[in-house]
């Protein structure tokens, strides 16, 4: 599996994220050069922050809103893809929807436009599956108001990646080969995500009675769809026309959404419960966080590959 990934430039926007810094340590494994950019510096508590990602990738802090900035970024790193996280997958407090919703959609804008005009190969927007309300409930956001703003959001953003992609990279005219495709993620959870602490225990997360959590999985299965997609893409074998979806449940993947056929979540509650308990206690003893991550991840990435190899 590395060599494909081996010496790949990837650029992650959002990488201080719960899901960027998972994502930002898996392809590091997988051999790959990352740089990660992101608005701020996290508060605690963060991944990010316990697993020391800041010297570990190529990490900077700077305006997303700020094209000339984020041209410069792009031109230096030269990146062989563009992974914007364009969504918080994890709210810890209300922020104002007004600028969220409006700085979302120039963010998304700034990258595509300068994706458009580099050499890089993929633009995969990820965004997360608003069309269930467990991250809200999580929270406390009752409010019908503040859950169509944070869905209309994430629309309007997948809107603007695939009104770029029938414009600049249909199959007719994308005579650079470069793919361009929103990936819509299913609820996860993993080492590391303070929210979903509370209300819910680790045990409620995976609980299959629990309604407003019961298609949440752990990070690693969807980061192994993240590497899928680009895989597919390095590879040149995935649709200039199609947007993807990691989500489990066929009812809730939209008509527009294809399902990336070559995914399929690995880990079953119990591990995944497991594995969740097992972080959190390392980190309550004192153990190196980074180490105790990446070990999580290569025993992960060890055990699909056995697996493929298998079949």
């Amino acid at each position: 599996m590395k060599n494909i990934y081996f010496h790949k430039r990837i650029l992650i926007t959002g990488h201080t994220s719960f899901c960027g810094t998972w994502l930002s340590l898996t392809l590091k494994q997988l051999g790959a050069i990352v740089q990660g950019i992101s608005n701020e510096y996290p508060q605690k508590p963060s991944v990010y922050i316990e697993t020391d990602l800041d010297d570990y990738i190529i990490s900077e802090f700077g305006d997303l809103l700020d094209f000339n900035y984020l041209e410069e970024k792009v031109k230096s790193f030269e990146p062989d893809a563009i992974i914007h996280i364009s969504e918080p997958y994890r709210i810890s407090e209300q922020p104002d929807f007004v600028d969220f919703f409006r700085n979302k959609q120039l963010e998304t804008f700034n990258l595509l436009e300068i994706f458009r005009k580099s050499g890089s190969v993929m633009f995969i927007n990820l965004t997360p599956d608003f069309t269930h309300t467990s991250d809200l409930y999580c929270h406390n956001f009752n409010d019908s108001n503040i859950y169509s703003l944070l869905k209309n959001s994430t629309l309007f953003a997948e809107s603007l990646v695939t009104s770029y992609r029938g414009s600049y990279f249909s199959a007719s005219n994308n005579t650079s080969n470069q793919y361009v495709f929103n990936l819509r993620l299913a609820p996860m959870t993993g080492g590391g995500d303070w929210s979903m602490l509370n209300p819910f225990g680790f045990k409620e997360q995976f609980n299959d009675s629990t309604d407003n959590n019961s298609n949440v999985i752990h990070i690693l299965d969807v980061l192994n769809g993240i590497i899928k997609a680009l895989k597919k893409g390095f590879n040149l074998k995935l649709s200039y026309t199609n947007d993807f979806s990691l989500i489990t449940d066929k009812l809730r993947t939209p008509d527009t959404y294809i399902k990336l056929s070559v995914w399929k979540p690995l880990i079953d509650r119990d591990s995944a419960r497991q594995m969740c308990e097992s972080w959190n206690n390392a980190r309550n003893r004192g153990a190196n966080m980074r180490t105790f991550t990446i070990s999580q991840i290569k025993t992960f990435l060890a055990n699909n590959e056995q697996g493929r190899s298998e079949k």
